[in-house]
């Protein structure tokens, strides 16, 4: 408050700064011996991190959750892990963003892949694997991002 002239603006601008990672999902999970296991780890934090996982015991594997921004190139690759003969994989439901392609390899892999269109959602789909009479599938969230 006074009497006198307003200040001048002092021409610096808010430069917003990156925030640390932050795991948002649970720190811990109680599962019976035996019995299927599957658990989603999330973050937060800009830019977006990266998940990744070390010291896992030999039973237990890490998947990282597939991400594609928006208009920007971007692949993903399913993999089978049967030995010593990969498994045939399918897409046998659910549905892909525009653009985006399942590409079966031939060699018990696959891949999304393109250029996702449309507004930042989650497609859920399931992927089948098939080893002679044997089949199993495997429920997969795409989640596509604000560029």
């Amino acid at each position: 408050m006074g009497t006198g002239p307003a200040a001048a603006f002092s021409g610096n601008p808010v430069t917003p700064t990156a925030a640390a990672p932050l795991i948002t999902s649970s720190n811990s999970l109680t599962v019976g011996v035996g019995q299927h296991l599957s658990f989603k780890v999330t973050a937060a934090g800009t830019p977006r991190p990266a998940i990744t996982a070390s010291g896992l015991p030999g039973w237990l594997t890490f998947t990282p959750a597939a991400a594609f921004p928006l208009n920007q190139s971007d692949s993903f690759t399913v993999t089978t892990s049967l030995a010593p003969s990969p498994a045939a994989i399918a897409l046998s439901s659910g549905s892909l963003p525009p653009n985006v392609s399942f590409i079966v390899n031939g060699n018990g892999t696959a891949t999304l892949s393109g250029v996702p269109a449309g507004k930042a959602k989650s497609y859920s789909m399931t992927f089948k694997a098939t080893f002679g009479t044997a089949t199993t599938t495997q429920k997969f969230t795409l989640t596509t991002t604000a560029s």
